[in-house]
């Protein structure tokens, strides 16, 4: 029954002065609708942080050919042949990427030669059949995996014969590829293979290529992953090798899951100081101003206090109701905002220029951030309230 009439109270309250109670509750809303942003924005950003790690790889370093083809130089298979030479304990994939029509067709897909590996060191999936095998790649087999993406696109299925320009391929599996991640981050082709992918064995003659590259044993890139050292340790020893005066591999770029991840931590960074000053100064003045609010309400009902003092109430009790009269407001506020925040973020998806996305936490701590910001600034007013002494009250009447 206590708790009904102190429900009550706050209610009868609230409507007594609807304008004051409407001013804090806009107010906080504000700030807990650009709360839910500012934690939408972080949280999708993670995501693709998550993301982007997956599609290169986790511990990969990428090391991508900068330098024209020719007959003196440039990355080429002896480099991969180097490296496993060197690092026994090391997974190495090469790719050297073309494009070629089907047969019958104008349309371009893109043409990956490389070994058995590669699937393994990008951490890619097998959703039908199987990736390429060693024996493929020793022995030159005409056959191919394509992308789902191309698969479902073209209803090419496990055991298809497809056609390069005139040469003929096998598809033995079917891969998802993934690198949408990737695709917005670094939109080099080495690393975003696309959606229209076929892969080779590195060992089958590129009888599609009409532009008659120069040197066959050149590659574009190379994947390597580790067993025992991480990317950032594992790059200097990729260097030292790789970068000696008699190897002539031109210019390099070296790709690591850091790399990638340093673009997205320092927009992380740039949003949570920006954004998450704005979203404290609007919840600050939010509660600034339910704190003044809140002392105009109680210098207003100093008799009612007076009367409740005497009727038996004690400090304890006054100071909760104007306490849970201010976290009632806050409350209300939070959860308006925060479905306010969430509908807007639904309607227009697709439209920012920052990746947002809805979380658990976007939902749940905006609430909470209000709560216990209406606890904190209604601690003054309801400790004034609860020193009225009955005699005082009385008086003022």
């Amino acid at each position: 029954m206590s708790l009904s009439m102190t429900l009550r109270d706050i209610g009868d309250s609230i409507r007594s002065q609807p304008t004051r109670f409407a001013l804090s509750f806009l107010a906080i809303g504000i700030g807990v609708i650009s709360l839910v942003l500012l934690l939408a924005v972080l949280s999708a950003l993670n995501t693709k942080s998550e993301r982007l790690v997956q599609d290169l790889g986790v511990d990969v370093v990428g090391v991508l050919r900068l330098s024209p083809v020719d007959q003196n130089g440039g990355l080429s298979r002896r480099h991969a042949e180097l490296l496993k030479r060197n690092f026994e304990d090391l997974t190495i994939s090469s790719i050297r990427r073309y494009t070629a029509p089907t047969l019958g067709t104008r349309q371009q897909l893109t043409v990956v030669a490389t070994d058995d590996h590669l699937a393994s060191v990008r951490g890619w999936s097998v959703v039908a059949g199987r990736f390429l095998d060693r024996l493929d790649v020793q022995g030159a087999q005409r056959n191919a995996v394509v992308t789902r993406a191309l698969s479902e696109d073209w209803g090419w299925q496990v055991g298809n014969l497809i056609y390069l320009r005139d040469t003929p391929f096998t598809i033995v599996g079917i891969v998802n590829a993934g690198g949408s991640a990737l695709d917005t981050e670094e939109g080099d082709p080495r690393l975003v293979l696309g959606d229209r992918v076929v892969l080779v064995p590195k060992t089958v003659q590129p009888y599609w290529d009409q532009a008659q590259t120069p040197s066959r044993g050149a590659i574009d890139a190379l994947f390597v992953r580790g067993t025992q050292l991480s990317a950032p340790d594992l790059m200097p020893a990729l260097r030292a090798v790789l970068q000696q005066p008699d190897q002539r591999v031109g210019k390099l770029a070296w790709v690591t899951p850091a790399s990638l991840l340093r673009e997205v931590n320092r927009l992380k960074k740039s949003i949570a100081v920006s954004a998450g000053t704005v979203s404290a100064l609007c919840l600050l003045l939010g509660g600034t101003a339910l704190m003044s609010l809140m002392v105009a309400n109680v210098r207003d009902r100093i008799t009612e206090i007076g009367l409740r003092r005497s009727l038996g109430a004690t400090r304890v009790d006054i100071a909760l109701l104007f306490a849970l009269e201010a976290v009632a407001v806050t409350v209300a506020a939070g959860l308006f905002g925060t479905l306010l925040a969430h509908a807007v973020l639904f309607l227009t998806a697709g439209n920012w220029p920052v990746p947002v996305q809805a979380s658990p936490w976007s939902v749940a701590i905006p609430p909470l951030a209000a709560a216990v910001l209406g606890a904190l600034f209604s601690y003054w007013p309801a400790r004034t309230a609860a020193g009225i002494a009955p005699s005082e009250a009385l008086r003022n009447e």
